[in-house]
């Protein structure tokens, strides 16, 4: 009898320790597995933040064993007033990141980020510069009397950016009289943007180098009278 009492005795610890261990298991909290991203947008040439920027994170990625090489969207944030933006996203296998920022009066920017501070940082902080935009119109006016011998050459000696549309360095050349020129064309802007004529009359030739200011969102006049 006595040992049959011990027995029961030993079952009644077990199962007490056996509820314990699953009321414990039961409390304990869930495995999060979303990394946090944050970072500021700032202007190039004053390095204030943008407020407003769109700032959209693209990734390829092995989901169940599977490579996908297209980028799929993982977030899409604004910046506050600070020019901060910050979002969770889901910890994955990423093959390739990418970060693309726009907002009016900027040049679209992208940039491929680090794959493995992305996928072995808990906190992972990326900040982002973009360009402002601006334009500049060219005018270039002549009316001579038919016997002064003018020519005219311009040229740009700032120069930003590879695109269709940006203001290139060429050379302008212009001769005669009843020259009549305008042209518009695209510029970073909150900086100034250098120039430079010469400026040839009767086989004498004058250089100036000049600047103007071109604020972003603005249409920069250059008025050239010769």
């Amino acid at each position: 009898m006595k040992t049959l009492l011990l027995k029961l005795a030993k079952l009644k610890r077990l199962s007490s320790l056996l509820l314990l261990f699953v009321l414990v298991g039961s409390c304990k909290k869930a495995i999060n597995l979303n990394h946090n991203w944050e970072g500021y947008v700032f202007e190039k040439h004053t390095g204030a933040p943008v407020i407003g920027a769109t700032v959209k994170i693209k990734a390829s990625k092995v989901s169940s064993g599977v490579f996908n090489s297209s980028l799929q969207p993982i977030a899409t944030v604004t910046t506050n007033s600070n020019g901060y933006y910050s979002f969770e996203y889901e910890r994955q296998t990423f093959t390739e990141v990418v970060a693309e920022v726009s907002k009016s009066n900027y040049f679209s920017y992208t940039e491929e980020l680090d794959v493995d501070a992305i996928t072995s940082n808990k906190n992972f902080s990326h900040n982002i510069t973009i360009t402002p935009r601006a334009w500049i119109t060219l005018e270039i006016n002549h009316q001579g009397n038919g016997v002064d011998q003018f020519a005219l050459n311009y040229r740009n000696l700032s120069i930003y950016r590879d695109c269709a549309d940006c203001c290139k360095n060429d050379n302008l050349n212009f001769n005669g009289n009843n020259v009549n020129y305008e042209f518009t064309c695209t510029s970073e802007a909150n900086l100034y943007h250098r120039y430079r004529t010469i400026v040839t009359l009767n086989g004498q030739q004058t250089e100036h180098i000049d600047s103007v200011f071109v604020a972003i969102g603005d249409t920069t006049l250059i008025d050239i009278v010769y």
